[in-house]
């Protein structure tokens, strides 16, 4: 692909560099002494003067190379939707805007999967085998865009992981929802676990993604760490979590 192209030839660059900043910092004055003809010595003053000169030389093409290094950096963390400084805080400034114009579908999705789905698979499952059920059937529901968006070439490693990522944060936002009551607890979550992404990278950074072994593993042991061990939290021991329900009230005689 081209990005793949693009990203070979900067590595070159880089290396190309890499290579010429040693070969320079390397060299030695290899000025004469002596006059070749008359094997006269020079004067100090002289030599010195060459060796300084040398020395301005080579000090000002190493800095030369450095700058050639650092635009060749910035330019691969722009192909690459790193996020400069400026951009981190705007985007960070603005997020509570952007929920309270982007709720809609995070609230919709919530109230489903934890409003809805969530007491129903702890009723039948157990409260802590709910919330994991309800993760599986989360992460499958996210099939067409890891097939299609986040990582087509592996797709099967991007829906793995998937569905240990949704499983993971079932579990949390399970206990975060069980703990307040509340339905915007999870809405909030899920927001801003969502468009954290726009903090460090570009929107298209998730898209097309190449995940192997090492990365789909490093990520399920990051997800165990931080995670999982909300399952073993009094919440997930004594009941379901649910929306409030309405009492009935008591019929007249």
């Amino acid at each position: 692909s081209m990005a793949e192209a693009e990203a070979r030839r900067q590595d070159a660059a880089c290396e190309a560099l890499r290579r010429e900043y040693a070969r320079v910092a390397g060299e030695a004055w290899q000025g004469a002494l002596a006059c070749p003809t008359c094997k006269r010595p020079y004067a100090p003053e002289d030599v010195q003067q060459a060796r300084a000169a040398f020395a301005a030389a080579q000090k000002e093409r190493l800095q030369q190379i450095a700058a050639q290094g650092a635009e060749l950096a910035r330019a691969a963390a722009a192909a690459q939707g790193e996020v400069d400084a400026v951009t981190f805080w705007i985007n960070l400034l603005a997020m509570p805007l952007s929920f309270l114009l982007a709720f809609t579908p995070f609230f919709g999705e919530e109230y489903g999967w934890r409003g809805f789905l969530q007491p129903l698979l702890q009723k039948r499952f157990g409260p802590r085998a709910g919330v994991i059920v309800l993760g599986v059937l989360w992460g499958v529901w996210h099939l067409p865009i890891n097939v299609f968006y986040y990582s087509p070439d592996t797709w099967h490693f991007s829906l793995l992981q998937q569905i240990f990522v949704c499983i993971s944060y079932s579990v949390f936002f399970g206990f975060a929802y069980a703990r307040t009551k509340s339905i915007w607890t999870a809405v909030i979550i899920h927001f801003f676990n969502n468009n954290a992404i726009l903090l460090f990278a570009a929107p298209d950074a998730i898209s097309n993604q190449v995940l192997d072994t090492m990365s789909v593993a490093l990520n399920l042991i990051v997800m165990c760490v931080l995670y999982l061990p909300f399952l073993l939290s009094k919440t997930f021991r004594t009941g379901v979590s649910a929306l409030p329900q309405t009492q009935p009230e008591p019929s007249e005689q």
